[in-house]
């Protein structure tokens, strides 16, 4: 991870990258609690195909991979954090060699929530989501990508902070169309220390029998 994110903040200045924000440099909460999650549920993603969405720093994803994913697949709009996330995955084993360019289990791709690629539809069978709701305007696009990317059957892993953003937690559910079969509660201590954090970790299978529909 980055050592600061004012420097990443300072990168995107000089590059003029207004658009840009350097807050995938956290360790949220979020993702260390989904990880922990995957670690206490391993049945969920062991010998599946995964993808962590929105992913920063991967975390989660490589909590699956280490859980006993079949593949993971690292996603996220900007570049560096999936370099830092795949410099990670070497770090913990999880790549067929010491070149980036060469995956093994984990693999990392840019993903725009709003043009995802038809070559990316129904091909996982498990979507990690950490932290994915803190803006009203990515509920309908967070719900709309889950069924894009999980098979029939597949299932969406989802954590947040249940008392920071509920009615964006809210909206996504009235859309998303899946039935929810685990609600858990943890309670994680921020990397970066600070009051501890309560996150809630919800389980969604996806209804759909067709990926089109």
């Amino acid at each position: 991870m980055p050592a600061s994110e004012n420097d990443v903040l300072d990168l995107y200045i000089e590059r003029q990258q207004g658009d840009a924000d350097p807050f995938w440099c956290a360790v949220w909460p979020s993702s260390i609690a989904l990880a922990r999650f995957v670690f206490r549920h391993p049945h969920l993603v062991r010998g599946k195909r995964v993808i962590d969405v929105g992913c920063g720093l991967g975390l989660a994803g490589l909590g699956a991979a280490l859980a006993g994913a079949a593949s993971v697949q690292l996603a996220d709009r900007e570049p560096l954090a999936l370099h830092c996330a795949l410099l990670s995955a070497e770090q913990n084993g999880l790549l067929s060699s010491k070149s980036l360019d060469k995956l093994g289990l984990v693999s990392a791709e840019l993903l725009d929530w709003h043009n995802v690629p038809a070559s990316m539809d129904a091909s996982f069978d498990v979507a990690l989501c950490a932290d994915v709701l803190y803006d009203k305007a990515a509920a309908e696009p967070v719900a709309a990508l889950a069924h894009r990317l999980l098979r029939p059957g597949g299932m969406l892993l989802l954590a947040d902070p249940p008392s920071r953003t509920p009615k964006h937690r809210e909206r996504m559910l009235g859309v998303l169309n899946m039935t929810q079969v685990i609600d858990e509660r943890d309670t994680v201590m921020p990397a970066e220390g600070g009051p501890a954090v309560p996150v809630l970790l919800c389980a969604f299978t996806n209804n759909r029998t067709h990926p089109s529909k």
